[in-house]
């Protein structure tokens, strides 16, 4: 006599709510709740309440300027080791490997979220045997080191904007915010940002930020290195080609 069949029960809203995160973490671009209903098959109002509650639990963020949801930071602190950008960083790794070869620095893709935050989705390791390494998913705030001199440029915040966010910041070599303003312009100008050893004594970055279609940083890639490895025409000119390498970034993103 053959045994009844049995079927895993399934709970609608924790079913809907799974496929609202796949929709967004499978998605370069953030998106609105409309489209988001449509790619998970369920009710905008449905779509709606579940995405407030995502948001509150930090695996979502919100843009209240686009009013859009992109992967919030709680995801990496549920899957810290396998996160591997939550599929974004693994569309451009050769492109970065590429980079880190060639240069012999520690190349790194931030997102910048909606909290104000600089999230690490990626890195490529440098080749040499003696190099800087970093941990997907951890965080800095946005105005922070080189990618935040970048993110500040590109998102033209006003001087009252930027110092009541510098006032926060904690570097080990701390710039005045006279120095940090004027090097926000010229990463505003020259599209890329140098931090020597201000954030983190004894590491140099640089970093530029990539552009989403409504011209906002969305991610900042940067180039690391111990302090004191490259001249400064040397950084200048990785400064240079990092603005290339984040346009094919960026294109590999689809953003």
């Amino acid at each position: 006599m053959s045994k009844p069949q049995t079927t895993t029960p399934r709970v609608g809203a924790v079913a809907n709510a799974v496929a609202i995160l796949r929709s967004v973490i499978g998605q370069p671009v953030p998106l609105g709740v409309n489209a988001l209903a449509r790619a998970a098959r369920i009710s905008p109002s449905s779509c709606f309440n579940i995405l407030k509650t995502l948001v509150g639990e930090g695996l979502i963020d919100f843009d209240p300027v686009s009013k859009t949801y992109s992967p919030g930071s709680g995801l990496y602190a549920l899957a810290p080791q396998g996160a591997d950008g939550l599929g974004i960083f693994a569309k451009c790794a050769p492109l970065c490997d590429r980079f880190a070869e060639k240069h012999s620095a520690t190349v790194a893709l931030w997102r910048v979220t909606p909290s104000e935050r600089l999230l690490l989705v990626g890195f490529a390791d440098s080749p040499l045997m003696t190099r800087i390494h970093m941990t997907v998913g951890q965080r800095m705030p946005m105005l922070a080191a080189a990618g935040g001199r970048c993110v500040a440029g590109a998102l033209q915040l006003s001087p009252a904007a930027i110092a009541e966010r510098f006032q926060k910041l904690r570097w080990d070599n701390p710039p005045s915010l006279e120095d940090y303003m004027r090097q926000v312009a010229e990463a505003r100008e020259r599209g890329w940002a140098l931090d020597d050893g201000a954030y983190l004594a004894g590491v140099t970055t640089v970093s530029v930020p990539i552009l989403d279609r409504l011209g906002r940083p969305a991610f900042a890639l940067g180039a690391t290195l111990f302090r004191g490895q490259r001249s400064a025409p040397e950084l200048a000119r990785i400064g240079g080609e990092l603005k290339t390498l984040a346009r094919q970034v960026g294109a590999s993103l689809a953003l």
